[in-house]
């Protein structure tokens, strides 16, 4: 049809006038009230005012939620039917065709079903942030971001579940960026999981990228050593600078951590001679129990012509009970007890 349009010149460029009139009126559609707003102003309008439009999205809502609680009870129901079937071929020697591809049918049938799931939860997501967005005024940051570090070219995106907590005390930056002493660009990505309200989250958000610039900027240069260092730095600076308005307060709010560095190799590392200048290298740090995992091709084609995939664990979960940190709680005044989950108290003024 491109080239038809070419080739016809004045008179494709006219059939196509009606259609560029409609997709225009189109965009100024409201598609759950089923009605049409002559500009985008006026669509905005309803959307934020009108009653009408809000009855609407609340039935919407409503309708998806028992949905979702539909998709839950046939997940339960294809996983217990997935274990008695792991439990007939376990116990029989012996095994039909027809048995054999009944597992694979359950599987393929639940991860339909998770599908339908994730698409219900993240409508659910999107009529929560937008009924945030009205009530505070205030634009939500960016979920996608592009850098460029080195010969490597970045892209980054995010996605957040509220899922059934009352509140969000979960944070992201996908702006991570600042510079080595010797102008190299740094950038990254930082998830952090609030607990006890969002004070430390939101800390966290406005001041870990300035403190990270800053401590690097003390180094003389950018070496795997003292970009480790800043970032263990930054990291303390932030934790004590909330900490001291936290005091004053007596506010017990926390997060934990997982922060992922790109920046490039300057100089081959030791005993590794084959990676020449010009390539990049990722540091991941973490405080607490939240995890980074990369997805890494394994080699080998499969039978669809894509790549085998496997995770590769990038942290190691910082969790109460390990003996080191266990160590660190007790000896300044803190305990280590499970509650549900292993968790860290404070019986008495914490040193």
């Amino acid at each position: 049809p491109v080239a038809s349009v070419a080739m016809e010149g004045t008179k494709g460029a006219a059939a196509s006038a009606p259609r560029r009139k409609a997709a225009a009126e189109e965009r100024h559609v409201c598609y759950a009230c089923k009605r049409r707003f002559p500009t985008a102003s006026t669509l905005a309008r309803h959307e934020r005012d009108s009653n009408l439009h809000r009855r609407v999205m609340e039935k919407r809502e409503d309708k998806m939620r028992k949905r979702k609680r539909d998709l839950v009870m046939a997940c339960r129901g294809l996983r217990h039917q997935i274990i008695d079937v792991d439990e007939v071929l376990q116990s029989q020697a012996s095994l039909s065709e027809f048995e054999r591809s009944q597992r694979t049918v359950l599987e393929m049938q639940l991860q339909q079903v998770l599908g339908e799931y994730g698409q219900a939860q993240e409508f659910l997501e999107m009529a929560r942030l937008n009924r945030q967005v009205k009530e505070s005024g205030e634009e939500q940051p960016p979920k996608t971001r592009e850098a460029r570090v080195g010969k490597l070219q970045l892209s980054a995106g995010v996605a957040c579940w509220q899922s059934n907590k009352d509140v969000q005390e979960d944070r992201y930056i996908i702006d991570i960026e600042f510079e080595s002493p010797e102008g190299h660009t740094i950038a990254g990505v930082a998830v952090m999981d609030g607990h006890s309200g969002s004070l430390c989250v939101d800390y966290l958000v406005e001041h870990l990228g300035t403190n990270l610039s800053r401590c690097m900027s003390s180094k003389e240069r950018l070496t795997d050593e003292t970009l480790t260092a800043a970032v263990q730095e930054a990291c303390a600076m932030t934790d004590e600078d909330f900490l001291k308005k936290a005091r004053q307060t007596e506010d017990l709010d926390g997060s934990t951590l997982i922060l992922a560095l790109v920046y490039p190799q300057l100089e081959p590392p030791a005993g590794n001679a084959s990676r020449t200048p010009g390539c990049c290298r990722l540091l991941v740090a973490c405080v607490g129990d939240s995890r980074a995992v990369m997805c890494q091709a394994a080699g080998s084609e499969t039978e669809v012509g894509g790549a085998q995939l496997m995770a590769v664990p990038l942290s190691d979960d910082h969790k109460p009970n390990r003996e080191d940190e266990q160590r660190r709680v007790e000896s300044r005044g803190g305990s280590v007890d499970f509650e549900g989950v292993w968790r860290g108290f404070i019986p008495g003024p914490c040193k």
